[in-house]
């Protein structure tokens, strides 16, 4: 028995390149969600970095203190006060879904 095959049938081209236009259009959604969502986190890292090694810093005599400082090309609104016996930094900015996010950072103060 002879089979002749002679390729695929433009039908065949056609399924194929339906189910290929499904998987982007189920991937590429969430491909682009996960980038937003890793870039606030490396924000929110790069944020608390920031505002920790600036707390070690800090005279108490300087407090309290509010500066403006450009990270990572956000502008973040940043805040060092005492209560209790404690330097509390606070650092707000815009994160990249456009969402107002904070962050605290706690240094204590030796008695």
């Amino acid at each position: 028995m002879k089979s002749k095959q002679e390729g695929f049938i433009l039908f065949d081209a056609y399924v194929g390149l339906v189910l290929l236009i499904l998987v982007m259009s189920t991937l590429l959604p969430v491909i682009i969600q996960y980038k937003i969502e890793q870039s606030v986190l490396v924000e929110r890292v790069d944020h608390y970095h920031f505002l920790y090694n600036t707390i070690q810093t800090i005279k108490v005599t300087d407090l309290p203190l509010s500066m403006t400082r450009k990270l990572n090309e956000k502008i973040v609104e940043i805040d060092f006060y005492i209560l209790n016996n404690q330097i509390i930094g606070k650092g707000t900015w815009t994160n990249a879904k456009k969402h107002p996010e904070e962050i605290f950072v706690y240094f204590q103060l030796s008695e």
